[in-house]
């Protein structure tokens, strides 16, 4: 299921377009939810590890203190699909500034660690601010 969802894809690409896999994310989603003891961070951990660039890392106390709502019936894929499209138009919104943020912070790692190739996403960086935020 995950090789229909193209590795190549941009949450802040392609939120508002549809190019943006739904149904095959949630579908993935489902898959991993239905399995006991796996929840929603550890199934969205797992699949942002495999598409870093598309799904952010959600959990149920990030989303209540971020954005002041709980995530209602977390095992609910189809919600978590919501939330994930939230966060890609969070991102898009805040896009020029993310960018920057990304190249300030792959210097200072380059500066730190010379030879060292790191690179961010922009949904990695977006997630480090808003686990910075708690």
């Amino acid at each position: 299921m995950l090789q229909q969802i193209g590795e190549e894809l941009s949450l802040a690409d392609v939120i508002d377009n549809d190019t943006f896999p739904q149904e095959e994310i949630r579908q993935l989603l489902e898959e991993f939810l239905s399995i006991d003891g796996i929840s929603v961070a550890f199934a969205t951990k797992i699949i942002h590890k495999k598409r870093p660039n598309l799904i952010p890392i959600i959990d149920k106390q990030h989303v209540m203190e971020i954005y002041g709502f709980p995530l209602n019936n977390a095992n609910n894929a189809q919600e978590v699909v919501k939330w994930i499209k939230h966060i890609g138009k969070d991102i898009r919104n805040n896009r020029g500034r993310l960018e920057q943020l990304k190249n300030i912070a792959e210097e200072e790692v380059r500066d730190v660690y010379p030879g060292l190739n790191i690179s961010f996403s922009l949904i990695r960086l977006f997630d480090i601010i808003l686990w910075q935020h708690q």
